[in-house]
């Protein structure tokens, strides 16, 4: 009886933490409950969308075709002189120049009156030649994404608009109902992710760059050099901090634009399943009509981006196979610099792994639409007008053009992130073996 009282008392607080800690990790996932109002993921989705304007990620945000005086909080047009980005640009280009003189110069005074942060440290070189390849890695993929919304590539981002004034209405998104609803969870918990990391930015930026500047003795040993550093912090914490929150910010973006197309075909997916047994040729012939136009629609987009993902999916897969060469290769003076490279690649290795994952989806939900139409077929005795049309999407299914292209060379896919891993990490192991005294 005791153990049975026992058990009994100990159950309830048991599921109560159970419940405390579902919470928790629901909290900051930022995965909606239940009872939480679309509105309020609408308010999330603005919020994204005020933050990504104020750091100039895009002029427009999510209305690309409408006019922007109708939105309900002031952003520059096109046509007005915009100070805060020109400030930006400023900003890093000042602070490019100033990386490459502190860089490749041996002059102290110089480098004590620019601030170098790791004045006479034995990792000097490696560390400001990171700083001065990141801000212009950086630099490049800001503005080419400003380019990209000038030239009307980021028109896939009308949908939110519409879903900011509408909500989430299955006819317009092309979705089945309890695929809107998954949507609606998806956009939530991204909306809220990606606003929290380019909120974070700021606090990291200040912290790595103090941080750098405290463990350096010479900080302390002459203050005119504690004095410059102070000075120039402020231009290049705001320098790293924009374009670190445009980039995020950016990668927001192109993630939601993704998250339309894989769900209409998700979509597809359980319609295709319905008409399999309906043996209807008019619902038939609808449902390949919708299939031939997302695929149209998410291959136009997938065009648009295709050499801003392989710029991106390149630099990154440089930096995880640089970062991890130089954390567990390359022998640093500080470990503690040596971990933290070590991590970075780490973390950008599981990145990117993640969004080949994501990107692999289109092919494995195109696949699955495939087999369903393949049982249409054995299934139902259908007119050969309708059996056209099932054999046009077939032909079109198959063309390895579907999917998320990285440039002209080929689709994302799981195997493919290992293959371009590894192709990297041989082309920077040889440049490792030939430039080698400039690491030691």
């Amino acid at each position: 009886m005791n153990s049975i009282s026992s058990s009994s008392a100990f159950s309830p607080s048991a599921n109560s933490r159970i419940k405390l800690l579902i919470k928790v990790l629901a909290y900051f996932i930022g995965y909606p409950t239940k009872d939480e109002p679309i509105s309020s993921t609408i308010k999330h989705l603005e919020y994204f969308e005020r933050l990504t304007i104020f750091f100039r990620v895009l002029r427009f945000g999510f209305r690309q075709t409408k006019p922007v005086e109708t939105l309900n909080f002031p952003i520059k047009t096109s046509s007005t002189l915009d100070y805060n980005n020109i400030l930006m640009r400023i900003c890093y280009s000042l602070n490019l120049v100033r990386l490459f003189i502190i860089t490749y110069t041996n002059n102290e005074t110089l480098q004590i009156h620019l601030g170098d942060i790791v004045y006479r440290s034995k990792d000097r070189f490696q560390l400001n030649i990171l700083l001065t390849s990141s801000m212009l890695i950086l630099a490049v993929a800001r503005e080419w994404a400003l380019a990209l919304e000038s030239k009307g590539k980021m028109s896939s981002l009308n949908y939110y608009d519409y879903i900011r004034i509408n909500g989430f209405k299955a006819d317009y998104l092309n979705m089945t109902q309890h695929q809107t609803n998954a949507f609606r969870t998806t956009v939530h918990i991204t909306a809220i992710f990606f606003s929290r990391v380019v909120v974070s930015t700021g606090p990291f930026v200040c912290i790595a760059y103090y941080s750098v500047c405290f463990t350096n003795p010479y900080y302390y040993k002459y203050y005119y050099l504690t004095i410059t550093c102070s000075i120039w912090s402020v231009i290049i914490c705001y320098s790293f901090i924009t374009l670190l929150a445009q980039i995020f910010g950016f990668a927001g973006y192109l993630f939601i634009m993704t998250m339309i197309y894989l769900h209409q075909l998700e979509s597809l997916i359980e319609v295709s399943q319905f008409v399999r047994y309906s043996g209807q040729d008019q619902h038939i012939q609808q449902f390949i009509r919708k299939t031939i136009i997302c695929l149209n629609n998410s291959e136009t987009n997938s065009n648009k981006m295709k050499y801003f993902i392989f710029y991106a999916f390149t630099v990154c897969a440089f930096f995880g196979d640089l970062f991890t060469f130089y954390g567990l290769i390359i022998n640093f003076y500080s470990e503690m610099l040596a971990t933290l490279y070590a991590t970075m690649g780490t973390l950008i290795f599981m990145l990117l792994g993640m969004v080949c994952f994501v990107a692999n989806g289109f092919i494995n939900k195109i696949e699955k639409v495939y087999a369903n139409c393949h049982g249409i077929c054995k299934s139902n005795k259908l007119s050969i007008a309708t059996y056209l049309k099932i054999f046009e999407f077939m032909d079109r299914s198959v063309v390895p053009i579907n999917g998320v292209k990285i440039g002209d060379v080929t689709v994302i896919q799981k195997t493919f992130f290992v293959k371009f891993i590894m192709e990297i990490a041989s082309s920077l192991m040889l440049i490792t073996i030939n430039l080698r005294q400039y690491f030691e």
